[in-house]
């Protein structure tokens, strides 16, 4: 096994029982992993930071802000009743209701 293998393994491990026992937060462990793979020097910097140039997980941190403000101000307490009552807590109706298109 390659000294950059072992590496990766180590640092995949010990991401992984960060993420599962949740010691730190999420976000903290995923920049922890970039940075702990540039430190080892497996990832140029440029490298390390390309993923960002995509406009995938700037909407993914988009939503995740978006929701984390719709539960804050308590939007979500006026629409939870409703879902509740229109599914009677089965998961298919729910599942309907979320794809459900206004035809206008």
């Amino acid at each position: 096994m390659s000294p950059d293998i072992l590496v990766v393994s180590l640092i995949l491990a010990a991401a992984i029982i960060l993420l599962v026992t949740k010691r730190l937060p999420i976000d903290v462990t995923a920049l922890g992993i970039m940075v702990a793979l540039m430190a080892a020097g497996l990832l140029a910097p440029a490298e390390a930071v390309a993923g960002f140039a995509n406009p995938a997980p700037l909407a993914v941190g988009a939503l995740f802000v978006v929701s984390r403000g719709l539960v804050r101000t308590g939007a979500l307490a006026f629409v939870t009743p409703l879902t509740i009552k229109y599914t009677d807590g089965s998961a298919s109706r729910l599942l309907l209701l979320t794809l459900a298109k206004d035809q206008k």
